[in-house]
């Protein structure tokens, strides 16, 4: 019997995980080695097999991006990694509260201005420029006499 046609047997616990990670619908393909279960990550570019253990990274493979979320404050998509239930990332959860709250409420203040006031107007009261007469209406010429 050749190295090549003998397979080493998987243990319990390693058949659980590939029954696992079918289930969650990972990628798994034979290992270029072994021939054994070569489970591939989602969200790295890495693969690891279950019969040899061997590790391997694919450098080819497009990583996803960072996260989905944005922070609540600074709006970076930096939230990888943080909690669902937190509404701020690590840079911003640092902050103290009071100064979370006052970014907060400057943030709605500028949005405020930007909405309510699209742009100045001159017929507004107190203001201290005097409106634009309108430009001279453009004489229309004669139509000629027919008779």
């Amino acid at each position: 019997m050749t190295a090549e046609t003998r397979h080493v047997a998987l243990d319990p616990m390693r058949i659980v995980a590939v029954g696992v990670a079918m289930k969650q619908h990972f990628r798994i393909e034979p290992c270029a080695q072994c021939g054994g279960p070569e489970v591939f990550s989602k969200t790295l570019a890495l693969s690891r097999c279950f019969r040899c253990g061997a590790r391997r990274e694919h450098p080819g493979v497009r990583q996803h991006k960072v996260s989905w979320r944005r922070c609540a404050l600074c709006h970076a998509p930096a939230m990888a990694g943080v909690p669902l239930s937190k509404r701020y990332c690590r840079a911003c959860q640092s902050l103290s509260q009071h100064e979370r709250s006052k970014r907060l409420r400057w943030q709605s203040e500028r949005l405020a201005e930007t909405v309510a006031v699209p742009q100045e107007s001159p017929m507004k009261s107190g203001s201290s420029e005097a409106p634009t007469p309108d430009p001279a209406p453009i004489p229309l010429p004669e139509p000629p006499d027919h008779e």
